[in-house]
């Protein structure tokens, strides 16, 4: 199946028919396999995108929460992410000497490395900060001895 048109130049600019006039000075066929052939392309194009990887799931997902602020909760997903984390309420003396209540939170956290490891970071924050600790946390150096 083609559709011909008739497609022309003039002093008054382009002028395109459909086979009602002679031809002007040039002629084109559309044919209507190749607008086809070029829908079937760009569906190949979308058919071809990546695919966004699924979120693992969660395996195991626990949380207990204490009327006096405390909790505790873990997870872990199936590519081998783990988390859990432990807060106790503790009271301690403001600089004006009066009692605060603060959450210490003791937790860890595990996750696979590229090279096929796992890599596990330990952290504290409580009255003095927080601090973490693992084989990628930078250490400070070590004392000089005299």
């Amino acid at each position: 199946m083609y559709t011909k048109l008739n497609i022309g130049w003039s002093s008054r600019g382009v002028q395109c028919d459909e086979a009602t006039s002679p031809p002007l000075e040039k002629e084109m066929y559309i044919r209507k396999e190749s607008q086809i052939i070029v829908a079937l392309a760009l569906v190949a194009l979308v058919a071809a995108a990546p695919v966004e990887k699924e979120s693992p799931k969660i395996i195991r997902s626990e949380y207990d929460q204490q009327s006096n602020g405390a909790y505790s909760y873990q997870f872990e997903s199936e590519d081998g992410i783990s988390k859990s984390e432990v807060a106790e309420v503790k009271e301690v003396l403001d600089e004006d000497n009066k009692p605060q209540l603060i959450l210490v939170i003791r937790g860890s956290f595990s996750y696979p490395r590229n090279d096929g490891g796992v890599e596990t970071i330990n952290y504290v924050a409580d009255e003095n900060g927080f601090r973490a600790e693992g084989p990628s946390i930078p250490q400070p150096p070590a004392p000089a001895s005299k």
